[in-house]
């Protein structure tokens, strides 16, 4: 609605301006005048004024707001506030109150604590902003009814003024008034505990029922009732009996207070009046199956909203709490205001009764659990409180309640130096020892009092068991851990014995609590002792009876793991052969050298010889530490030596599960004559002291000796194998092949090897090679990986056989055997060479550094060995690379012939081209040779169809001819077809 002090107050002000220019004043020149005017109004859109609204209703208010100055231009500076009177909240913020008006710029805010501001903000001109004349703005603010309005409120209007005003108009107000109904609410709002809310399960615990009820409603009553328990059915005072403890307190605005018991399923009514409460006169507190107290205002509803009242009711448990289980009490409150009883509120709590008994938990270790007797090991023992409660003490009792080892076969040899922990909360430890001395049981108490320490034991006497005790606020979760070390006899005469053990952990917390575990856990131990085993292997398993031959012997002992073996060795032989009086290897192979033997790190090692009637030290081979590398026997060892022993020597002990492997080279002593089988033992023991020695033997392995000739593979000193990488090749292709020559030396001792492909090239043979078919291209390299044993070796030089000189050469620009140590980084051959070569040979020889290649692999070929041997059925790779030529390199007629399908091309079918290798082995690389083979292969050239292009007829033709083809008459260049061009490169290769 709109202000009615609107008009007089503009005629007031158009008078006193008509005043000042009548008297020739004129108005400060900070002070506007009043030339313009403003009209509110405030409405709730659809409501009359007063209308009834209840807590928590919304609503909006509508403000509308206009400026009028026609001759001045508008309202300067205008705004509008709203402040929202108590009774209303302002529902949301500045965003939910809405402004509505044509061409009009506003600017909203909300100001504390609930006044909305809604500033217009139009540009003027002259530097002015404020609300345009003429126009006007809606604005709607939202608000709700206070929820929590208090009944006394209901039925007073709640007016909510607004203000607008503007720097050059005098200020207007509206007013909008609503009517709040509140309806009276009667309620009791219930609170209760139990303090403890639990204890022990056993006559005779306290705890206190906490009770109160607070006047829930919206207006002052007359009374506030709480009744316990809200079902009489309950029962919950037949297992928790009233001690008659009543503490009460009153809500403001009572004075009175009433108490009534249910006894016999009766109530029984008090009288009312003031504090103290007491209970009816003649009711034993024990009886008592309820409790009511009523709260009361004896001058009317006095009792406001929020006042609150409450009792603490002491009770003690009855016997039948040890088998009720939770007990789950509920209360019920109410108001009274008048004639009208509010509905019951409730609420519950409840006691629960506990088991004397918590739970802690304990364990016990050995670590190790299985050790050599005489050994050590460590005993952990672990306490933790698992209850929910805070404990007085903790305490673990070793040993338990069963056998006590610690008096008979264990020794305590004191606490672990690492892992003590005290448990958290723990501020004191006392540990009570039981110490025999001189027969007698005696007790020593010793007290620590700084963390994770332990007080030391006593020095006098045998240590045969403990209690250690905690003491604190121990708190839940919390572990204690107590290691020691127990000794164990070393004399012990049983093969194992067992050593059962247990602890025993209590726990006592506040309030009667305590809790009860044990844990065990068993130590065995074995008695002290020795096994071994002894192995033995003979590389290879088959030689050449060639006197010098070489052969690896590789010895193994090894003392079995635990518990086969219990104890360290102090010695440990291995002995070649097992039985010297009785074995024949001596008679056939001599001793020649240690082989990459390893030595333990806490061991020295001793070489020793049999010479037919004691065991001598081998002369620089005594007290050996490291690792051995090969080291050759003197002179006297070879000729005479009947058997070698290795003794391995530890103050410390060799380990069970130690492994030793000695290596041994052989040499044979003659040239066998006849076939022959060798076998050879060995054997092994193993001593300490206190310890009954160990002994091991070996099976015999054997080694089969071929005179050259016989045996395996035909007892060939050297061999070689030829293939092809393919048995056919296309005529005048220029296609390429691989050559294989497959070569293997059985024998020690050869100074030098010669591989050559053919196998006597000359010019006068040529015919009948390969080469007169073929150029040889390359020799492609050769590395360990291709061939192992050229690690051994190396290649001494690359010849050709020259066909111009009929004489081998050698290769121009040949890496060795500078770069063919060790490897062969392969040749190529030139041009010229290529044109040349009716044949080619490698030399081989031992490498002069063989030993730095040998490292710890005791059956590599031995330094001065010569070229490495090859073992039973393996061969070494020397690949050649090949190509068909197009015309026969020396053909029978002198003129050229080309190298086709039909050509006799060797000495047996036509296309077919022989070709043979061969190798050769020197002891003495300057003497005769000593061992020699060759073999052949062979290749067949085919015929390649004519393409289909071609214009040429007859199947006779064959394609391509040896004749010339004619020229193209258009380019000057030969047919595509035709395959005859300078040195093309390689292509078709069937490698």
């Amino acid at each position: 609605m709109t202000s009615a002090t609107a008009g007089p107050r503009r005629i007031v002000a158009l008078l006193a301006a008509l005043l000042l220019l009548a008297t020739g004043q004129t108005l400060p020149a900070n002070a506007a005048p009043d030339n313009a005017t403003l009209e509110l109004s405030k409405v709730v859109t659809g409501w009359a004024e007063n209308t009834t609204v209840r807590p928590g209703q919304s609503f909006g208010y509508t403000l509308e707001l206009s400026c009028n100055n026609s001759n001045f231009g508008g309202c300067d500076d205008a705004f509008l506030l709203d402040p929202i009177p108590a009774g209303l909240l302002l529902d949301g913020d500045s965003a939910a109150i809405k402004v509505t008006g044509s061409g009009v710029a506003t600017r909203v805010r909300i100001e504390a604590p609930q006044t909305v501001r809604v500033d217009v903000i139009n540009d003027l001109g002259d530097g002015k902003v404020g609300m345009a004349h003429g126009t006007t703005i809606t604005v709607v603010v939202p608000v709700r009814v206070d929820p929590d309005l208090a009944q006394s409120a209901s039925g007073t209007p709640i007016i909510n003024t607004a203000t607008a005003d503007a720097t050059n108009a005098p200020n207007e107000e509206a007013s909008f008034p609503v009517k709040p109904e509140v309806p009276i609410v009667t309620a009791a709002v219930p609170a209760k505990s139990f303090d403890p809310e639990g204890g022990l399960a056993s006559t005779g615990v306290k705890t206190t029922l906490k009770a109160q009820a607070a006047n829930g409603s919206n207006v002052s009553v007359d009374a506030i009732t709480i009744t316990d328990p809200a079902d009489p059915t309950a029962k919950p005072f037949q297992h928790l009996a009233l001690t008659g403890a009543l503490d009460v307190k009153l809500p403001d605005g009572a004075e009175h207070v009433r108490v009534d018991v249910m006894v016999g399923g009766a109530w029984v009514e008090g009288t009312a009046g003031p504090l103290p409460a007491e209970l009816p006169d003649s009711v034993t507190p024990s009886d008592v199956e309820g409790i009511r107290l009523t709260f009361l205002s004896t001058d009317g509803p006095d009792i406001a909203p929020g006042a609150t009242g409450s009792f603490d009711l002491g009770l003690v448990s009855r016997p039948s709490i040890a088998t009720s289980g939770p007990i789950v009490n509920t209360i019920a409150a109410t108001v009274t205001v008048g004639e009208t009883t509010s509905t019951p509120g409730t609420t519950t709590a409840t006691y629960t009764p506990a088991a004397a008994d918590i739970p802690v938990a304990a364990t016990k270790t050995f670590t190790p659990d299985v050790i050599t007797a005489g050994k050590q090991s460590t005993v952990a023992l672990t306490a933790t409180n698992t209850s929910s409660h805070t404990l007085e003490t903790l305490t673990i009792t070793e040993p338990g309640s069963g056998a006590n080892p610690l008096a008979d076969t264990l020794t305590f040899a004191g606490w672990a130096t690492s892992g003590v922990q005290w448990p958290n909360g723990a501020t004191g430890l006392t540990v009570t020892y039981q110490v025999e001395r001189d027969g007698e049981i005696v007790t020593v108490t010793e007290a620590a009092d700084t963390p994770n320490t332990l007080p030391a034991a006593p020095a006098d006497g045998r240590v045969i068991g403990f209690t250690a005790t905690y003491s604190g606020a121990i708190v839940p979760g919390a572990e204690a851990k107590l290691p020691f070390t127990v000794s164990t006899d070393a004399a012990q005469a049983v093969d194992l014995a067992k050593h059962p053990n247990d602890i025993v952990v209590t726990s006592v917390a506040p309030g009667g609590y305590a809790g009860s575990t044990t844990a065990a856990d068993e130590l065995t131990t074995y008695k002290r002792r020795l096994d071994l085993e002894v192995g033995k292997k003979i590389s290879p398993s088959s030689i050449v009876g060639t006197a010098g031959e070489d052969v690896v012997v590789r010895l193994t002992g090894h003392l079995l793991p635990f518990p086969q073996s219990t104890t360290e060795a102090t010695t440990v032989i291995i002995s070649d052969p097992a039985d010297v009086a009785a074995d024949a290897w001596y008679d056939s192979f001599a001793p020649t050298r240690i082989a990459s033997t390893p030595v333990p790190t806490n061991a020295t090692l001793t070489v020793q010889y049999f010479d037919g009637t004691a065991w001598h030290d081998v002369e620089g081979m005594v007290g050996l530490t490291g690792g051995v590398p090969t080291v050759d026997f003197p002179a006297t060892v070879r000729d005479s030596a009947l058997g070698i022993r290795f003794v391995y020597e530890s103050t410390d002990g060799l380990a069970p599960d130690t492994r030793l492997a000695p290596n041994l080279g052989f040499e044979l002593r003659a040239t066998a004559t006849e076939p022959f089988t060798a076998a050879n033992c060995a054997a092994a023991s193993a001593a300490a002291d206190l310890v009954e020695p160990a002994d091991a033997a070996s099976p015999c392995p054997t080694i089969t000796v071929s005179p050259e000739g016989t045996g395996p593979g035909g007892g060939a000193p050297v061999t070689i194998d030829k293939s092809w990488a393919s048995s056919t090749i296309p005529q005048r292709l220029l296609a390429g092949t691989t050559v294989t020559l497959s070569w293997a030396t059985h024998r020690s001792n050869l100074g030098k090897v010669v591989v050559s492909d053919g196998a006597a090239p000359s010019a006068a043979t040529l015919p009948g090679s390969a080469f007169n078919s073929f150029d040889l291209l390359s020799i492609p390299a050769i590395w360990p990986s291709d061939d192992p044993l050229i690690a051994f070796d190396r290649v001494a030089r690359v010849e050709l056989y020259s066909l111009s000189r009929d004489a081998w050469v050698a290769k121009t620009g040949d890496p060795c055997p500078q770069g063919c140590d060790g490897q062969f980084p392969g040749v190529t051959l030139s041009d010229a060479e290529r044109a040349d070569t009716i044949g080619v040979r490698l030399v081989f020889e031992e490498s002069p550094t063989r030993i730095d290649r040998i490292q710890n692999d005791p059956e590599a070929p031995a330094v001065g060995s010569g070229v490495a041997r090859s073992l039973p059925g393996q061969s070494r790779p020397l690949k050649l690379t090949m190509r068909l030529r197009d015309e026969l390199r020396k053909s029978p007629s002198g003129a050229p012939e080309p190298v086709l399908y039909s050509s006799l091309l060797g000495t047996r079918q036509p296309g077919e081209v022989p070709n043979d290798a061969g190798v050769t082995g020197w002891t003495d690389p300057t003497g005769s040779p000593v061992a020699s083979d060759r073999d052949e292969a062979s290749i067949t050239v085919t015929d390649v169809p004519r393409p289909s292009s071609s214009t040429r007829p007859g199947a006779a033709a064959r394609w391509p001819s040896h004749r010339r083809a004619p020229r193209s008459r258009t380019s000057g260049r030969r047919p595509a077809w035709c395959s005859r061009r300078p040195t093309p490169p390689l292509r078709g290769s069937t490698s």
